[in-house]
Parts: structure tokens; C-alpha cells; sequence
């Protein structure tokens, strides 16, 4: 214990602080020998580097919350520093060891399988490669080194594996061994010489062969260091070749190094041999290219990157984003872009990694590598790079001039880095939102990515197609790697036929054929359902193509404006039919006029409220005039529940009875101002009935409709659907008031809003309730109105993904969302028109976060007024619990067994369209309700060792149960 002196406030002139001990001795200096900080107060001026660092966080980062969340994901992902010291160590031993590698002056028959009976090791080729011819001899490598991202300092500790990289000696190959996969095979058996030797190291463990980004032509080593070292890391070998061993110009784009003869010709017809060279292999060519200039590369990196840790970090947050989008771009390509940048001066060492990244996100989002190509070498061009977009459909030269960084990236995957470098903008530049979380920490699965993914199971016919039907050009480019091949031709094909249906085609397959193809597609909401396909004038040449494309489906027509064009036409009137692939299996089960699409029977009801609204308005005879007419239910925005069928009509004509589940649209009609109205609640509400007696008789009498009139309704047939029609007033709310305590929430036009941003809106709700109501947690257990919040916050709050174009989507994510969000914790406030400010959502978000009341699930409005998030208040913590389970359930059931077709009835052919069927009769609803109200003497007193106990009565309970449902239930069943 430490006695002070009644000063504790010391400034400057005062000395230093005097403390003494409880024996009243003098201590002056702390156990260190340091003197204590002087300070004027408790509360301390910040320090010059506080105030440096505050105004960096001002002027290079989002805000102070970003900056932290950028700081601590880096110092999450950074290698441990024992973790460094533990892999230095293991690597000096692993390379001791590879140095201690002898000569071998045996020359190994490739062609045989002299080298797997001698070294006792497979040889990592294809059986494609057998057909080539060459011998092998080992010569010693010089070096290895470690290089890729853990060299330049951007490696990332989650899945870490660090790139080895040996240099083959030059004169291992010869002049010719450039052509027909003879580097590709000495290159293996190079490989698998170092492999017969590290089967021997006791210090690694899991040594198996691999494949260098897919390509089958190019196999690496992976292995695992021995020992807990192996729980963080893995190592990859991969092997690259001299600079020295061949011309770059030797591998350009527009040279053939693979002979059509050696590819497409059986063993007999090789023999014979041939001297025709072929089309260019750039694919092939560049496959060789990338051991011969990865020195350089790397050197050029290594110069630029080093030179700031703002840059390295700027690379992890990059990859890091691409890796929870599952984007197929290698970490090389990434920190190519990076040096590009830097060395055009786009971004600079002084940038924080947040503005870095942000750059590069806007520049890439405006970068045309599809035509327009960059590239990394310095001054004239070696090889123009017209010549490039030639053969390749994304270019991106390295610092040679001779090789495409991005020669094994498909079209697709640009568009698609496209897309999300310009959702990423937005993402940041909304002030709203704290983007950090939807772009570094939320997964994006392929299942919620896109809006259908087109799937390819019986997939060896496909290929065999493909390939048997591919130009003799395309399969000399792509030589064995058949896979790419097959993917590239499916993505082109279905880009062509696709068209502007579809923003992206990204392709979702493996290194090689073990799992089925599949395709992700991303739609455009402004052009996916259009049913007219425009093509070219019929008097160019580009007509013939289309022609041919289309087959049977092109025709000749005239359009409004005068051209006369090339057209395909699909069939489709419903919003589903137009939605093809939604509608493929509903065809192959049902005829056409056997199907009844639940979104187009909304817009049908629309369509009949609209005419009945006009219909109300330009009623006669009338005391006073119907000023407005407003729907009450969800149908304005589609959400609505799927129509009912109407009734059947019966052979002969005879009476038909309704069905007895059939529901009514409530709308509310405004009647013009008087003063006439009384001022008494019962008087108000008998003048109401005159009215809706006046109103059905003139609608009967004018239009010729079907109406019933009841004190509190109108019930109105128009297009064979039922309107309850009722009447409001500003008076009643004032007279209701003085009975009542409290206001009216408001809650209208913020689901109609997000309906007219999004069409696909109102059938996600559809969905969303049809599954709630499948699984018995319809209302009262789920509220309508929140199912509805809950889909409306996937087209809201759509991050780290643009809102679906397709309801099955939007279904998913709105499962997604009612799965992942922390409830318990979690406020979301959805503002639907962007009316409120960052600092208004804030403080409802605290004012509901602290409220100990409030619902299990918390959804809140602009439009909620003094009573934010009641939305949900009749749901229970239960039954949250209960949907989040099922949600997970589903997910799960849709990731595993996406096919499941569906079962669908057929329609009646005759319906019955001038009757006012029995409404809003639910017997069910009715008798779960009076269950809920029930209160039957459930337990019964019995008598146990002399003490009264009290057990379920369960006869009693099943007894209420029978008596209740009379008529509508059968048994009861006890289940133990």
C-alpha cells in the first residue's frame, strides 16, 4: 500500500511526485530506476502520435470502427512468430537435405517405365502422354528458394501454403524438347527423381503429387512437415525452368509447338510422321512459359512490394476478400495487380492498405482486360498486344512482354471479379452500413451467389460431345487439358445463347472431371425475362451465323421502329414461363393450361383492384363520393398469400358449393369530407352500413358485380376474385381515441416499394410463407407482416451480394438471414426508401439493442413510429428457435439435393366465375384458435407413498380435443 501526499495534481515546476511507504519512507523511483510521468491532471493530453494516428484515420481510412476491424483481421491472419522460427528451421534441414542429392548419370527411357522400376516411384503425366518420346537424365539444381506470397510477406496463417521453388538446370532439356509435352514429361519425371529421394526425410510427412492450378500438364509436390509444425502449414514444390533454356519468342502466342499430327493421330499414323506444323498453342505455349519467366516475375514482385507493408497488407485484405467469394484468382495475379498499379502510379507506398484497396476495387470495376490489356513490361512491346487478344480472353502481360499472367482464366471469372469489385465500391460508400462485415467476414456460398446453377450430371457424354464436335484449331490450342476445353466451349455457348439475360456465367467445377459441371448464373433483372431475342439485319453477314445458332427458332421480322432483323421468339406469357429454366420441369410434368403461377395470379388480383378502384370511384347516385381506395393486405406488393382455386363448376350447370378455405382482399375506400358525420362511435358505424348497403347496390345495379353488403363490409366478385371493401374516415380514428389510449402505427407503401425496386420481391414472400406455412408455423406463431421484413431485408440489406433475380434465391438467403443473424444481440432496421440518416438507424439500434421487452426477432421501420419492431411481438422465443432449426434443415437438404423435382396437381378444366364463394371460413384456424384458449384441467392428483402427486391427464385432454373438433377431426393420437 502506497500513501500519497494531499497534492496528487503536479505540474511541471513541481517536481517530481513524492510517495511514501506506510513507514513513512521516501520513495522516489519505481522498481525500474525510471522517474514517474508528470502529468498536469488524471485526464492526459494525447500524445503527438495519437494525434498523427487520429489524423490518418480521418484522412485514409473510412472511419475509426473500420480502421480497428482492418487492424485486427491483419493481426488474425499474420503468421505466428513462432510459427516462422519453427519453418526456418525445418527448411535449412530440408534443404540440406535436397542439396545432398547426387548426380545420376543414368539416362532414364521415358517411354518405358524404366524410371518407376529403378526409383521405385509413379511418374506423374496423364496416359495421354504416352505417345511421346524422350529420355531423361538427371542433372543437379543449383538452389532452392522459397517464393510466392510467403516470401513477399502477404501470406495469410488459415490454410497457409508455402511455395518451394526449384530451378531445372537448362541443359536437362534439348532444342526440340519444347514441342509435343516432352519438357511437360521431363518435367514430371524431374519431379518424381526429387520424390524418390524425400520419401526417405523423416522430418516431412504426406507426401502426394498435385496438380499446379488444375492444369494436368504441370504436377507439384505437396507435403507436410513432421510434427505439430504440419497443423499450421503445408509445402508446395513446384519446379520451374533456366531462363537460359529457351527464347521467350520461341513460346509467342502465334506459334504452334504442338503437332496435330502427334495429337489427333492413332500410334500407327505417328510413326508415319508428318510435316505440318498447325494452328498457333498459346494455351499450350503459355503452360511452358510460366517456369521460364517465373524468376523474373518473382524478382519484380519481391522489388515492388518490399518497399511497403501498406502494400503487403493491402494484397492479404484482397486476398482475403476473394477467398470468401470463392474466385478463382491465383495470389500471383493479385500482387501482379498490385505492382501494376503501383508502378502507373495509381496508388503510392504512403496509402493506408484501406485506400489501396479501394483504388484498386475502382480501377478494376473500369478495367477492360477483355479488350483493352495491360501489362507489366517496361518500354516497346516484344510482342504486340493485338496479338494477345488474339488467342486469350483476359490479358494481362508480365514484365517480360512474352507471357499472359491471366492465359488460364476464363471469361467468366473476370466478369465475375468485375461484378464484385463494383459491389465492393458501393458497399464502401455507403455510410449506413459497415461494410467491413459483408466484404472480409460473410462467406458467399454459390447456393446464395447466383440465381440458378446449371448443373451437368451425366457429364462424360457432354465432354465426349464437346470434344468430338470442338474445331481441330481449339483442340490443338488446348492439347490434353480436356477440361479446359469443355469449359471454355460450355461458357461460350451458353454466353451466346444466354446474351444480356445474364450479367454472369461463372464456372463451378474441380481440377478435373471427378464432380459434375456446373455453371453459376447471375441474371439481369432489366432483360432476364425478355422473350424476343434481336439479332442482326438479315442482309449481313453476322445473319447467317445466327441462323445457324438458332436453327428452327430464327425468323424474319419487322419491328415498330422499321428494322427488319433476325429474331428468336420464346413462348412464355406468365413471369415464370419467362423465367426458363424455373419453368423446365413444371413442363415436363403438366400441360400448359394445367399449370397456375401463383406470381402471375397476384398480378392478376392487382389488375382486378385496379379496375374495381375506377369501378368505385365513378359510382353514381351516391350521397357522397369515394375519394381514394387503398389496399389493406400485402397484395400490392406481391407478398400475398397464393391465390385459391376457384370453385369447379359440376356437369349440368347445377349449383356449386365454394371451397370452404377461400380468403377475401381487404381494401379500404375514403369517403369525401362532410360535416354531417356523427360524432357518436355507434351512430358512426350504423351510417357505415347504410353506406356499404348503398354501395353494393349500385355496383350490382351499374357494373353488373356480385356483392354482398354486411354492417362492416362489402364483399365484392370481380375477375372470380372476392374484395372486402370497407369504409374509413378520419372521424372514426378521433372517436376510437377517446376510448382508447395511444396512436395508430402507420405501416403502408414500404413493401410496395421494395415490390416496384425488385420484381422478384413478392414471390420470395410467397415462398417464404408457403414454407413457414408447410412446417406449421403460419400465424399466429410466425406474423405475417414479419415473414414479410424478414424476406424484404434480403433486397434491403442484400451485402455482401446484389438483391436475387430469381425466387428460389431469394427464398435461400431469406432462410440465410432468419439462420445467421444473432437475435438475440442483433437489431436489423430496414430503411426501405433511404430516409434516415447513418445516426437515426444508430440510435434505434440502441434504443432497441437495450430494450429488454422487445421480440425475439427485432425487425424495425421508418414507418414504425412511437412503437418500433411490433411487428413481431406475438412470436416467441420457441418458435425463433424452432424456424432457425428448420432453416438450417433446409439449407442443408437444398446444398445436398438440389434436383428434387416437385410434385404439382393439375387445375380443373371448368371453373365457376359468377358465384361469391363461402370467405375468410377457416374451420382449422377456428379450431386451433378456441385450442389456444382452452383450459381443461390437465393435471389429475394421485396418491404416492402417502404424498398427493400430480400427473398429465391425458384422457381428459384428449377428450376437449375430440369434442372440439367434431366433425373436422378423426382421431387423436398420444405420441410418448
Amino acid at each position: 500500500m502506497v500513501k500519497r501526499d494531499i497534492q496528487t495534481s503536479l505540474s511541471e515546476d513541481n517536481g517530481e511526485e513524492k510517495a511514501i511507504h506506510d513507514e513513512g519512507k521516501p520513495r522516489d523511483l519505481n522498481k525500474e530506476g525510471t522517474k514517474r510521468l508528470k502529468t498536469k491532471s488524471w485526464f492526459r493530453q494525447p500524445t503527438a502520435n495519437e494525434l498523427n494516428r487520429l489524423q490518418e484515420t480521418e484522412n485514409l481510412f473510412n472511419s475509426n470502427l473500420f480502421r480497428l476491424q482492418v487492424d485486427e483481421i491483419l493481426e488474425e491472419v499474420k503468421l505466428k512468430e513462432k510459427i516462422e522460427k519453427k519453418f526456418s528451421e525445418w527448411f535449412i534441414v530440408f534443404k540440406n537435405f535436397l542439396s545432398h542429392i547426387p548426380e545420376d548419370e543414368t539416362e532414364y527411357d521415358l517411354t518405358e517405365q524404366t524410371l518407376f522400376k529403378q526409383l521405385k516411384v509413379k511418374l506423374p503425366v496423364s496416359s495421354e502422354l504416352k505417345k511421346t518420346r524422350c529420355t531423361f537424365k538427371f542433372h543437379k539444381f543449383k538452389d532452392v528458394d522459397i517464393v510466392g506470397s510467403y516470401s513477399l510477406g502477404c501470406a495469410i496463417n488459415s490454410k497457409l501454403k508455402v511455395d518451394i521453388q526449384i530451378a531445372v538446370p537448362a541443359e536437362t532439356y534439348t532444342k526440340n524438347d519444347s514441342i509435343n509435352y516432352r519438357y511437360h514429361k521431363k518435367r514430371a519425371a524431374y519431379l518424381a527423381y526429387i520424390a524418390s529421394h524425400l520419401v526417405k526425410l523423416k522430418s516431412i510427412d504426406d507426401l502426394q503429387y498435385s496438380w499446379l492450378h488444375g492444369c494436368e500438364t504441370k504436377p507439384i509436390l505437396d507435403l507436410k512437415p513432421a510434427g505439430k509444425l504440419g497443423n499450421h502449414l503445408s509445402v508446395r514444390i513446384n519446379l520451374v525452368c533456366e531462363p537460359d533454356a529457351y527464347k521467350f519468342h520461341r513460346f509467342s502466342s502465334a506459334r504452334n509447338n504442338l503437332r496435330e499430327s502427334w495429337l489427333l493421330s492413332t500410334e500407327v499414323e505417328l510413326n508415319a510422321g508428318s510435316s505440318d506444323v498447325g494452328p498457333p498453342t498459346p494455351y499450350y505455349n503459355s503452360s511452358i512459359l510460366s517456369d521460364l519467366t517465373a524468376a523474373a516475375n518473382q524478382e519484380f514482385l519481391n522489388e515492388i512490394l518490399s518497399k511497403s507493408d501498406n502494400l503487403k497488407q493491402a494484397v492479404v485484405l484482397l486476398k482475403i476478400w476473394l477467398r470468401q467469394r470463392n474466385l478463382q484468382v491465383s495470389g500471383h495475379v493479385v500482387s501482379s495487380l498490385v505492382a501494376y498499379f503501383v508502378k502507373n502510379k495509381r496508388i503510392n507506398n504512403i496509402m493506408s492498405s484501406y485506400q489501396i484497396v479501394r483504388n484498386i476495387w475502382i480501377a478494376l470495376k473500369t478495367l477492360e482486360l477483355v479488350t483493352k490489356g495491360i501489362s507489366l513490361h517496361k518500354g516497346t512491346e516484344p510482342v504486340p498486344i493485338e496479338e494477345f487478344h488474339n488467342h486469350f480472353p483476359v490479358v494481362f502481360i508480365d514484365s517480360t512482354g512474352y507471357y499472359n499472367l491471366t492465359w488460364d482464366m476464363c471469361k467468366g471469372t473476370y466478369n465475375a471479379l468485375r461484378r464484385e469489385c463494383e459491389l465492393a465500391v458501393e458497399m464502401l460508400d455507403n455510410g449506413k452500413i459497415n461494410s467491413f462485415i459483408p466484404l472480409f467476414m460473410s462467406p458467399v456460398k454459390p447456393l446464395f451467389q447466383f440465381d440458378h446453377i446449371l448443373r451437368f450430371k451425366n457429364f462424360s457424354s457432354v465432354k465426349d460431345s464437346i470434344l468430338s464436335k470442338a474445331p481441330t484449331a481449339s483442340k490443338v490450342n488446348y492439347g490434353v487439358s480436356q477440361l479446359a476445353l469443355v469449359v471454355d466451349t460450355l461458357h461460350a455457348l451458353l454466353a451466346r445463347g444466354l446474351g444480356n439475360r445474364a450479367d454472369v456465367i461463372l464456372q463451378l467445377v474441380e481440377a478435373d472431371f471427378s464432380w459434375p459441371l456446373s455453371f453459376g448464373l447471375i441474371l439481369n433483372p432489366e432483360h432476364a425475362m425478355n422473350t424476343v431475342e434481336k439479332g442482326p439485319p438479315a442482309n449481313q453477314p453476322d445473319a447467317e451465323q445466327f441462323r445457324a445458332f438458332w436453327g428452327d427458332k430464327s425468323e424474319l421480322r419487322r419491328f415498330q421502329d422499321g428494322s427488319i432483323t433476325e429474331t428468336c421468339v420464346w413462348d412464355g406469357e406468365a413471369a415464370a414461363e419467362r423465367r426458363t429454366l424455373d419453368s423446365l420441369t413444371a413442363r415436363k410434368q403438366l400441360s400448359k393450361g394445367g399449370l397456375l403461377y401463383v406470381e402471375e395470379a397476384s398480378s392478376d388480383a392487382l389488375q382486378a383492384f385496379d379496375a374495381l378502384r375506377r369501378d368505385l370511384r365513378q359510382l353514381t347516385q351516391l350521397p357522397l363520393d369515394i375519394s381514394a381506395v387503398h389496399h389493406l393486405c400485402s397484395a400490392a406488393a406481391l407478398p400475398c398469400r397464393p391465390r385459391p382455386a376457384r370453385p369447379r363448376t359440376p356437369p349440368g350447370g347445377a349449383a356449386t358449393h365454394a371451397h370452404s378455405n377461400k380468403w377475401a382482399r381487404a381494401i379500404t375506400s375514403y369517403r369525401s369530407h362532410s360535416g354531417k358525420w356523427p360524432g357518436e362511435i355507434e351512430a358512426f358505424r350504423c351510417l357505415k352500413a347504410a353506406f356499404h348497403l348503398q354501395i353494393a347496390e349500385r355496383l350490382h345495379k351499374q357494373y353488373s358485380l356480385a356483392t354482398q353488403a354486411y354492417p362492416t363490409h362489402v364483399d365484392v366478385l370481380k375477375n372470380g376474385l372476392v374484395f372486402r371493401l370497407s369504409i374509413a374516415h378520419p372521424k372514426e380514428i378521433t372517436l376510437l381515441r377517446k376510448g382508447v389510449e395511444g396512436g395508430v402505427a402507420k405501416y403502408r407503401e414500404s413493401d410496395e416499394s421494395v415490390k416496384l425496386q425488385c420484381e422478384t420481391f413478392g414471390p420470395t414472400v410467397c415462398l417464404f410463407k408457403r414454407w413457414l406455412s408447410a412446417h406449421l408455423l403460419s400465424p399466429p406463431h410466425f406474423p405475417s407482416t414479419l415473414a414479410e421484413l424478414l424476406c424484404a431485408c434480403v433486397f434491403v440489406r442484400f451485402e455482401p451480394a446484389r438483391p436475387p433475380s430469381s425466387p428460389t434465391a431469394g427464398l435461400l438467403r431469406a432462410l440465410q438471414c432468419l439462420l445467421r443473424t444473432e437475435w438475440a444481440t442483433e437489431v436489423v432496421v430496414l430503411d426501405f426508401n433511404e430516409d434516415m440518416t447513418r445516426e437515426e438507424i444508430s440510435t434505434m439500434e440502441q434504443q432497441l439493442s437495450t430494450d429488454e421487452s422487445r421480440a425475439p426477432i427485432c425487425i424495425a421501420t421508418a414507418y414504425d413510429g412511437p412503437l418500433p419492431g411490433e411487428w413481431a411481438r406475438g412470436l416467441t422465443h420457441a418458435v425463433t428457435a424452432r424456424a432457425q432449426a428448420l432453416a438450417r434443415s433446409t439449407l442443408t437438404y437444398m446444398e445436398t439435393q438440389p434436383d428434387k423435382k416437385p410434385e404439382l396437381r393439375p387445375l380443373p378444366d371448368k371453373l365457376a366465375e359468377e358465384i361469391i364463394p363461402i370467405v375468410e371460413f377457416h374451420p382449422v384456424r377456428e379450431y386451433l384458435q378456441d385450442l389456444r384458449l382452452l383450459t381443461a384441467n390437465a393435471l389429475t392428483p394421485v396418491e404416492v407413498q402417502g404424498d398427493t402427486k400430480y400427473r398429465v391427464n391425458t384422457a381428459a385432454i384428449v377428450e376437449d380435443f375430440t369434442t372440439l373438433g367434431r366433425g373436422l377431426v378423426k382421431d387423436v393420437t398420444v405420441c410418448a
